[in-house]
């Protein structure tokens, strides 16, 4: 879903944060460790652009590519490069 450089930047950002980016057995341990989760981005876009459904805080919803638009699970369908985010 998410590339590996999207997972490199989280693990930067977690390092910066700690004050350890040059630290390479953090940065093994942390890549490690996000093997196992899923990346959703958040949006601020508070409805659907394809239909205009308002959204809930912390719903799931899609970034459609082709159209460059945030759009709700139902309008997301017709879209085959979608990508998750999560309304904030």
């Amino acid at each position: 879903m998410y590339t590996k450089e999207d997972k490199q930047e989280l693990v930067y950002s977690i390092l910066e944060g700690l004050d350890m980016v040059g630290d390479v057995y953090a940065k093994e341990i942390i890549e490690e460790a996000l093997e196992v989760y899923t990346i959703i981005k958040q949006t601020t876009i508070q409805y659907c652009q394809s239909c205009g459904k308002a959204f809930t805080k912390e719903e799931l919803v899609y970034y459609a590519l082709i159209d460059n638009n945030i759009v709700c699970q139902n309008c997301s369908t017709v879209h085959y490069q979608k990508y998750l985010r999560i309304v904030k």
